[in-house]
């Protein structure tokens, strides 16, 4: 039999670090299978605006030059017959590259604070969903406002990672 030198001090710092890594890779696989680091539960925010019955659904966490998708619903009895105006904060647009509206608005005015987007109803009365597909340009947090018509402002809160 052989005599073998044990540090048992070194060996049992060598085990903790070992938890402490296992401990930090299943964290990071929790995260990413609920959607932390991408699409899935945690990611996902649905608002909806009492006042207007307008309701938004996004992402919260955003990648860089990595496209997502914002849509946007608009209740039947606040669509009537005539076009709707959506804004989006000039804050908003800034940061983003919008890359796909559906349907297509009638025409688009550039305010000074925002753009105004005009949709005009496919059917009298029926509820409008709007789809804007974004590319984030800059990493960090991404706040905006969106507002139909008249009524009041619903604040975006969106962090992009690099």
């Amino acid at each position: 039999m052989s005599n073998v030198d044990h540090d048992l001090r070194y060996q049992k710092r060598e085990w903790r670090f070992e938890r402490i890594g296992w401990t930090a890779m299943a964290i990071v696989v929790v995260a990413a299978v609920l959607g932390f680091l991408g699409p899935g539960i945690l990611n996902s925010e649905s608002i909806e605006d009492s006042a207007s019955g307008v309701s938004i659904d996004y992402e919260r966490r955003l990648h860089h030059s990595t496209c997502s998708d914002l849509r946007i619903r608009i209740p039947a009895e606040r669509v009537g017959t005539d076009e709707c105006r959506l804004w989006l904060s000039r804050e908003y647009l800034d940061r983003v590259h919008m890359k796909l509206i559906i349907p297509e608005s009638n025409r688009v005015h550039a305010g000074s604070d925002g753009h105004t987007f005009f949709f005009q109803p496919a059917a009298p009365n029926q509820p409008i969903e709007l789809l804007f597909r974004i590319e984030p340009e800059k990493a960090g947090a991404l706040k905006g406002q969106v507002r139909l018509n008249e009524s009041a402002p619903i604040a975006i809160d969106q962090f992009v990672f690099p």
